[in-house]
């Protein structure tokens, strides 16, 4: 974040934010002979139903978002500007959403679908992201206390109000006929609330 303060008591600030998922995010599970004996109530040869005994299923999720917070404020000095309380608010430029891989044996899809004709032999990857991009209200508030010469620590709330309906994507087959529809989109938040704790140094710029 960069800031400008103006006669000692308005202030604007210009911000950039980033995230994403280092780790975590997947869930794997292996199907058992109760599996195999839905999908031989579904009406499966007994010889497919039982590929699926010990094969893995697979759900792994991602995330990633960016945003740009533009915001003007108050800010009370005290203490002759040793401690300063501020608030503001403004406008966020966001971009982001998530993904999601599903991937198991396609003869599997049956115990969800009820869909027979999707008991075949193999696998079955689906992979949809969902991101959007969108202007939303911000608004900040903190406090600062100088440490030492142009060097002060901080700590704020900021809170980006920012969301958006994704494109559509487009399924396979078997996403298809899970959710009964060839295309899905879902609302994304890319905004959300950031608290932080850090240092500021000041420039020495001239300030109005």
């Amino acid at each position: 974040n960069v800031r400008y303060d103006m006669f000692n008591f308005l202030f604007a600030r210009l911000g950039f934010d980033y995230n994403r998922v280092l780790f975590g995010g997947e869930t794997t599970w292996e199907y058992t002979a109760t599996a195999s004996g839905a999908l031989q109530l579904a009406g499966i040869p007994a010889a497919l139903a039982n590929t699926v005994i010990g094969a893995e299923h697979s759900q792994k999720w991602g995330y990633s978002a960016m945003a740009i917070p533009l915001t003007v404020g108050f800010n009370l000095p005290v203490n002759d500007g040793k401690i300063n309380f501020y608030l503001g608010f403004g406008l966020t430029y966001a971009r982001g959403g998530f993904d999601v891989e599903v991937e198991g044996p396609t003869v599997a899809w049956v115990i969800y679908t009820g869909d027979a004709a999707l008991a075949v032999p193999g696998r079955s990857k689906q992979k949809v992201e969902f991101m959007t991009s969108a202007i939303g209200f911000n608004y900040l508030l903190g406090m600062d206390a100088e440490v030492y010469e142009n060097l002060a620590v901080f700590i704020e709330v900021e809170s980006q109000l920012v969301a958006g309906m994704s494109d559509g994507e487009s399924l396979n087959a078997q996403g298809d006929a899970i959710l009964d529809t060839p295309k899905i989109a879902k609302i994304q938040v890319p905004g959300g609330q950031i608290f932080r704790v850090g240092a500021k140094y000041y420039l020495g710029f001239p300030t109005l």
